[in-house]
């Protein structure tokens, strides 16, 4: 009698243990379906943002504050900023951009682009075919040049006393994200911020600039 109850137990407990692996492997296999919907889903529509995208577009980002870098949670938390990263869109998915570690570079256009709680596009209205060209062109020039971290974090005192920093032709070439967009359409004959704010332009300067119309 208890040689057949035992058996009957490690039956019962065999069952409980099969059924409890295929419920395990039925979650694990939804969440997988779930995962490549949504990376399925939002690549369509990244791909269905890219094609509105123009060379000469800037690409303003503002990402979760988590995962800002130390000079971007600055601007973030003292000078309140959503956006604090720009970057220039020259065609065929690629975009130009700084980084701390390479300068400027060139990249794709950001995965998650099609976020408009994440990223907006900024467009100078009527820039012509020659335009686009030279600013692509320049744009390629500037890789390898390297991010004026010094300037930048001297910006936030700067921004927070309101004092303008007047233009030097040497600054030109020292940079960080918004002031390469910024000086690259200078170069093109389009200023998207008067000359008195070159020196210390902002991504939100950027999106403020009566100049730019706003894509998405």
């Amino acid at each position: 009698m208890n040689l057949h109850l035992r058996k009957r137990r490690r039956r019962w407990r065999w069952i409980r243990e099969a059924l409890a692996a295929v419920r395990r492997f039925g979650v694990w296999l939804w969440s997988r379906v779930v995962l490549v919907w949504r990376r399925f889903s939002g690549e369509l529509k990244r791909r269905a943002v890219l094609a509105q995208l123009e060379p000469g577009d800037i690409i303003l980002a503002s990402p979760p504050t988590r995962r800002l870098s130390p000079v971007a949670l600055v601007y973030r938390v003292v000078l309140g900023a959503r956006y604090v990263h720009s970057m220039i869109y020259i065609g065929r998915g690629r975009i130009v951009h700084t980084t701390s570690r390479f300068g400027v570079v060139v990249g794709k256009a950001p995965r998650g682009i099609h976020r408009s709680d994440r990223y907006t596009i900024l467009r100078v209205p009527q820039l012509s075919l020659e335009q686009q060209r030279q600013l692509v062109q320049e744009a390629l020039r500037w890789q390898g040049r390297r991010l004026d971290t010094a300037g930048l974090i001297a910006n936030v005192p700067r921004r927070l006393l309101g004092v303008p920093r007047r233009r030097r032709e040497e600054d030109v070439d020292r940079v960080w994200c918004s002031k390469f967009v910024a000086v690259l359409f200078r170069k093109v004959g389009v200023e998207l911020v008067p000359d008195d704010q070159l020196g210390s332009v902002t991504s939100e300067d950027l999106a403020a600039s009566p100049v730019l119309q706003r894509v998405r």
